[in-house]
């Protein structure tokens, strides 16, 4: 075993606590490993010893678009449109990020064949999973780290599904006691009495809320009765409400957390809330958006100011994989959320998913990454500081995190000929076309329909990644400005995608 790094080898030692079973399954995963690492050619028997690291970039992206294209053309022509949109436009969508190359190439190895149901080094339903079992407690053991929990959960495949197998961890399944349709208006279910759900307490939809925390047409609102909290008049979580409603409904679980909520949360209130109600409520925090800031201590730990369980995404903010990360300090309620992801909602983890997560992970313990996780908070600041010298009024005034919100109403902007006041939907269009990546999106108290909106979304996870700074926000607040002033006309789009790209040239992506 000499031939392997002594952290990889660890995962074979016989244990004292090991059964007759999982000792027979170490000693077979050890000879494997022992055979494989002598069998090895170079260069990969010097990257099993632990050597023959390079600082070269993992992965060239257009050496592996020229060998897609010369099969499939088409596919190919697609896939450099979206290389060239990241190059050459500013995306500026809070739910993305720029994986490193690392991570990209990751998910581009051999990991990505393995297939294997369970949990653990040895407590797979295949054999010959011994290297994707020591990656995927890699992952487990440095999410714990990074965010001072006892257990983790790397799995998921994606937000969703965390908050899914969350959900049938900790709540009773049943009917809600409303229906509730597209305009609000509540019908009472038949057949409620007889096979209630446990209610959840979450942030609403439109006030920033997430779909999987109880929209009408969501899993979640199917199969929980979930109620929704709001903002105050200036945006903030309306916590005095929040605390009404609790102590009328008897909600089961208290969700905090969501998908355009730009401030920080006030943890140790909601907790001394669920403690105060009988039964005691489960205190959830999917804090997907922001899990980089708290990763950095830039903004507040959930699970330090008492949350049961937390979910996040491993993307946005963090800048890995695809995937999700489910943390929790109660051995038992563990145990409930892996069994619940596994059997109870999916099959084969994605191991080379996990092996990327594990990756920005063991990043996301370097001064590197919290100085980028502080320029993406800076730069917020600094774009909002922009805006609202621009005469733009922002939801809550500002932000805490990489998020920005704007409701468009009352703000003057008008589009087209007509001179209608503009909506959600028609700026984001407007910014695309001046090349600003945002999205369209609801706003507290919104009277438009989701697929319109009265408010657009933006954040600044890949403007810190390009390496710009306070300079290049108020620049940026300036073409936004420019451009919604424009009200869709094509010689002012033009003129800022100009700029755009000139900005762009000089802050290219790099990692």
């Amino acid at each position: 075993m000499a031939g392997i790094h002594e952290g990889v080898r660890a995962y074979v030692e016989p244990r004292e606590s090991d059964k007759s079973l999982a000792a027979r399954t170490r000693a077979t995963i050890a000879r494997t490993f022992e055979t494989l690492a002598g069998k090895a050619e170079e260069p990969l028997r010097e990257l099993i010893a632990g050597r023959g690291a390079s600082e070269g970039p993992p992965l060239d992206d257009l050496a592996t678009l020229s060998s897609v294209a010369a099969g499939d053309a088409e596919l190919a022509s697609a896939v450099a449109l979206n290389e060239a949109q990241w190059r050459h436009y500013l995306v500026m969508i809070p739910s993305m990020n720029v994986a490193r190359k690392e991570v990209r190439a990751l998910l581009a190895s051999r990991l990505t064949d393995v297939y294997a149901e369970g949990y653990d080094l040895t407590g797979r339903y295949y054999t010959g999973t011994g290297p994707a079992s020591v990656v995927e407690d890699l992952a487990c053991r440095r999410a714990c780290e990074v965010f001072g929990a006892r257990f983790a959960n790397v799995q998921p495949l994606s937000g969703a599904p965390a908050n899914v197998a969350v959900y049938m961890a900790l709540l009773r399944e049943g009917l809600s006691e409303f229906r509730v349709d597209r305009e609000g208006n509540r019908t009472p279910t038949e057949n409620y009495e007889a096979h209630p759900a446990d209610r959840v307490l979450a942030l609403g939809l439109s006030d920033g809320g997430h779909l999987t925390h109880g929209l009408f047409l969501n899993f979640s609102a199917r199969f929980f009765d979930f109620r929704h909290y709001g903002t105050t008049e200036d945006g903030w979580v309306d916590y005095d409400r929040m605390e009404e409603m609790a102590r009328e409904m008897k909600p089961r679980l208290i969700l905090v957390g969501a998908s355009a909520y730009p401030r920080d949360y006030d943890y140790a209130r909601v907790r001394r809330l669920c403690d105060s109600l009988e039964p005691r409520a489960y205190l959830m925090v999917d804090m997907a958006h922001y899990a980089g800031l708290v990763a950095a201590g830039l903004l507040r730990n959930p699970l330090a100011e008492g949350a049961d369980v937390c979910t996040f995404t491993t993307h946005k903010t963090l800048g890995g994989p695809r995937g999700a990360v489910i943390l929790t300090n109660d051995e038992e309620l563990h145990g409930r959320i892996r069994t619940a992801l596994f059997p109870g909602l999916q099959g084969g983890a994605h191991f080379n998913n996990i092996a990327a997560i594990a990756w920005i992970l063991g990043f996301a313990r370097t001064e590197e990454f919290r100085a980028l996780q502080e320029r993406i908070r800076d730069d917020a600041k600094a774009l909002a500081e922009g805006l609202r010298k621009r005469g733009i009024r922002l939801s809550s005034g500002g932000t805490d995190t990489h998020l920005i919100l704007i409701d468009l109403r009352g703000q003057g902007f008008t589009y087209g000929s007509k001179g209608k006041e503009m909506n959600g939907r028609q700026a984001s269009e407007c910014l695309e076309r001046s090349g600003l990546i945002i999205n369209r999106n609801a706003v507290p108290r919104d009277s438009r329909k989701p697929w319109v909106t009265s408010g657009i979304r933006m954040g600044t996870n890949v403007l810190a990644a390009r390496g710009m700074g306070p300079e290049e926000m108020d620049q940026v607040a300036d073409l936004i400005r420019r451009a919604l002033d424009g009200g869709g006309d094509p010689d002012v789009e033009a003129a800022v995608r100009s700029e755009v790209l000139a900005l762009t040239d000089r802050f290219p992506i790099t990692i």
